[in-house]
């Protein structure tokens, strides 16, 4: 009975502890509801709420409600939509936690015909529907309301997840600070759109009128935006920044003004081309000297020798390490090393214009150099490579498919977008130029005949920075029009646009870091959920590289060959015989055919050999994916089981 009572004893006792391990984890489960303990293992912090989000959020003095609308009734709503919307909320909470009681998270599920729903229409959301017939409409937007001052984001992009902390926070920034910064812009090319011109023309269509560029058309959500005409000869002092797009052939009047606005402390944001595909050009190359070709290009040579910079006229850059596979002119795709595609290693990961972007993208694109004037710190933003080169722009429009046949590198690299920072001095040392003609030397011819006239005196303007301030150059401009930075794509049938690299981010950065809040740069270039297999990418580069290499090869031989053929034909003593292959004609054909087929079955070996090293480094990664955690998991399970044998021995 004594041995009974024990067992029972025991049991009873195994129970009562078991039973209080449960309650004190249900006691910890409810204490710890509230508490968010998370730690973000992701390489860039993706999950983590950025320093710049959290500063803005301190910042605030007022209270703002975000107001999450999202139809979670919908039980056919699409998986990845269900999941996107709860990173969504996630990510909402945590905007709340930073928010010091001051932002308050409030969530709507849009039922038709209910409050909700008419909430979601009055502040302009956008309501979607399912590629399925009878669907329901569903809402996924977002609201920020301060008092009177209300901004939203009628839809919430599920293609564009790595926007999303930046749409918020600016978001909530926009509504704590309703003036809009003042941006100016001065542009050749209709970026802000264009009219259209009310007749038309004899026997032609009636023209239409031109909308803005996608890029230009987002700006108004955060810029009060002002045209400033190519003839100015005066720029608005209270601009907080001024962007130059496609600057061409600006007369000497305005090159003054843009001058004098940057001494006076404004910031210039310049885009310049030396080969600019959206601009229809002019009948005229004036720095060819060549009538009838269109001039593409643009400089502000005047501006940047004052600042000791220099762009070097008619020649853009290649690099073999950024190459693009885009289609010539006969159909076929070529592999062209002045078009761009730059990533991380291109950029500087110091700035924070550049700081986490991942891919940029620039056709045909102008280099600066040049260690700037006494007084300015020249920053490299976008470099190129070391295999990289000068290219002139009539050898790319006249054979872009022998550019690679003919690539020599430099062995340096070439800054594509550089930051100037200091105090600058005036490209006007001797005051505003009374005519557009003040460099000619026919100006000076006629000013002889009016010595006798009075003379009018001289404004002279600033001859240097009041303070320091800003200058960004960068050397493409068609990285701006939407057909280089966008895509269109298909979300479970909904139609969306969706940012096809970085440029757009990159242009946003610098006018961020020029008139805004430098808080929301670091925002925007966080990393992306989807990031691309660099080894995969490296291994086809190179094998890219063997392949270049083999088909110049052949390309010779064929040469030679034809050479060879051209020469034998010149040897036949009768005319009639043009068209008859002797039998040295014929053999040197064959050896020819013999040395394509074995050039060819190279070329093979090399794409197998690159087919290989990629099926293997699949299967590594497979392996370590798929069993490196089980494996680890099995072998700290029998670790520990041996240390508590171990330990019950003793």
């Amino acid at each position: 009975m004594r041995i009974r009572g024990q067992t029972i004893w025991k049991t009873g006792g195994s129970l009562l502890a078991l039973a209080a391990v449960f309650a004190i984890a249900i006691a910890v489960n409810m204490l710890a509801g509230g508490l968010r303990l998370r730690y973000d293992l992701t390489d860039e912090k993706l999950y983590t709420v950025g320093d710049g989000t959290r500063r803005i959020l301190k910042q605030l003095d007022q209270e703002i409600r975000l107001k999450f609308f999202y139809s979670s009734n919908i039980t056919a709503m699409p998986v990845p939509l269900k999941n996107f919307a709860q990173r969504v909320s996630d990510l909402l909470k945590e905007y709340e936690v930073y928010g010091g009681g001051l932002l308050v998270v409030e969530k709507y599920d849009p039922r038709p015909d209910s409050d909700a729903e008419d909430d979601a229409n009055r502040f302009g959301l956008t309501s979607q529907r399912l590629p399925t017939i009878g669907s329901p409409k569903f809402y996924m937007g977002l609201a920020a309301v301060a008092g009177d001052q209300v901004a939203t984001i009628p839809w919430l992009e599920p293609g564009a997840e790595e926007l999303l902390e930046y749409n918020i926070t600016r978001l909530i920034y926009t509504v704590a600070h309703p003036k809009k910064p003042k941006i100016g812009v001065l542009s050749s090319l209709p970026v802000l759109g264009e009219d259209a011109l009310p007749f038309a023309m004899p026997g032609q269509p009636r023209p239409q009128p031109q909308p803005p560029w996608l890029l230009f058309s987002e700006l108004e959500q955060d810029y009060s935006i002002e045209e400033v005409p190519t003839s100015s000869d005066s720029i608005d002092a209270e601009l907080d920044a001024l962007v130059l797009v496609h600057p061409k052939k600006l007369g000497a009047k305005t090159l003054y003004a843009i001058d004098q606005y940057l001494l006076g402390g404004g910031r210039l944001l310049v885009f310049l081309d030396p080969l600019c595909i959206v601009d229809p050009g002019t009948p005229e190359n004036p720095e060819m000297g060549m009538p009838g070709m269109p001039n593409r290009t643009s400089e502000l040579n005047r501006l940047l020798e004052a600042w000791g910079i220099s762009q070097e006229s008619g020649m853009v850059v290649g690099d073999l390490t950024a190459m693009t596979r885009v289609g010539s002119q006969d159909g076929n795709v070529i592999q062209n090393p002045a078009w761009l595609s730059l990533t991380r290693k291109h950029m500087n990961p110091d700035e924070v214009v550049t700081t986490g972007l991942d891919t940029l993208m620039l056709p045909f694109a102008a280099t600066f150099a040049g260690d700037g004037a006494k007084g300015l710190a020249v920053t490299p933003l976008v470099s190129t490579s070391e295999d990289s080169a000068q290219l002139h722009t009539m050898t790319l429009q006249m054979n872009p498919e022998g550019l690679l046949s003919n690539f020599e590198p430099g062995l340096k690299k070439l800054n594509l977008a550089v930051k100037l920072h200091g105090k600058f001095k005036t490209a006007f040392p001797d005051g505003k130029p009374k005519n557009e003609d003040e460099d000619d030397e026919d100006a000076d011819k006629d000013k002889k005949d009016e010595t006798d006239k009075p003379k009018e005196p001289e404004e002279k303007g600033l001859a240097e920075s009041t303070a320091p301030s800003t200058v960004i150059l960068v050397g493409d401009v068609d990285m701006l029009h939407e057909r280089w930075c966008v895509e269109e794509v298909s979300f479970w049938g909904l139609r969306a646009r969706q940012r096809s690299n970085d440029n757009m981010n990159f242009f946003l950065n610098a006018l961020e870091l020029l008139a805004g809040s430098q808080d929301l740069v670091t925002i925007r270039s966080r990393g992306r959920f989807n990031r691309p297999f660099e080894k995969v990418v490296a291994l086809q580069r190179e094998a890219q590289t063997k392949w270049r290499e083999k088909e110049n090869a052949l390309q010779k031989k064929l040469d030679r060959t034809r050479e060879k053929l051209r020469e034998l034909e010149g040897k036949k003593d009768k005319e009639d015989q043009r068209f008859i292959w002797s039998a040295e004609q014929k053999r040197e054909i064959e050896r020819f055919r013999e040395e394509e087929t074995r050039i060819s079955v190279e070329l093979k070996d090399v794409r197998k050999e690159l087919r290989k090293d990629i099926e293997w480094l699949g299967f590594k990664l497979k392996i370590i994916n798929c069993g490196l955690m089980p494996a680890l998991v099995a072998v700290g399970g029998l670790g520990f089981a041996f240390f508590r044998r171990h330990r019950a021995k003793k």
